[in-house]
């Protein structure tokens, strides 16, 4: 069973980011104080400097999450689904940077085995008002490594493997309103 989360939509792998093995079969609860419910909308990132992977997908993906702050200096990201781990990191004020630890994916056309670490960083948006806050912009990543370490998951140059394109990375536009 996976943590399910964000990699698993995105990339259309079966464990991945967020979706390693996991202990608790139900929706992990968000600490901290909650800054906004959001329902994010995230649009692939194409063109030569997206650096993107040859599996990525041209699809937009929605999910939603919530966004709290557990300190002054710290942040959390929630995906609202079982079994979802959160996604932590930093803040500078609206700022907000939260990302995985690296977890083993399962990506059929790779031929070595990879990990992925899933990284959102962008601003929560506030009222003029400096209260609520209605919206998100930034951007997910999701870098995909040989999980050995390797510098490649492509197969030697006599092996008909499959091309994998690792390391190498998904890019989205994310927005949440």
């Amino acid at each position: 069973m996976t943590r399910g989360g964000l990699v698993a939509a995105l990339l259309g792998v079966t464990a991945g980011v967020i979706g390693v093995a996991c202990d608790a079969p139900h929706a992990t609860t968000c600490s901290g104080d909650p800054v906004g419910k959001f329902r994010f909308r995230a649009e692939p990132v194409t063109g030569a400097d997206a650096g993107a992977c040859p599996f990525a997908s041209d699809t937009a993906v929605t999910f939603d999450a919530t966004i709290a702050f557990d300190s002054s200096t710290s942040a959390i990201l929630c995906v609202d689904r079982t079994e979802a781990e959160p996604l932590r990191g930093r803040r500078d004020g609206d700022h907000v940077e939260v990302a995985s630890p690296a977890a083993v994916a399962n990506v059929g056309s790779c031929t070595c085995a990879v990990q992925v670490t899933e990284s959102v960083e962008g601003n929560v948006l506030r009222a003029a008002d400096g209260g609520s806050a209605p919206g998100f912009a930034g951007e997910l990543v999701n870098r995909v490594r040989p999980a050995d370490g390797g510098a490649s998951c492509e197969p030697d140059a006599g092996d008909a493997g499959p091309r994998c394109g690792a390391p190498c990375d998904l890019r989205w536009r994310l927005t949440g309103s």
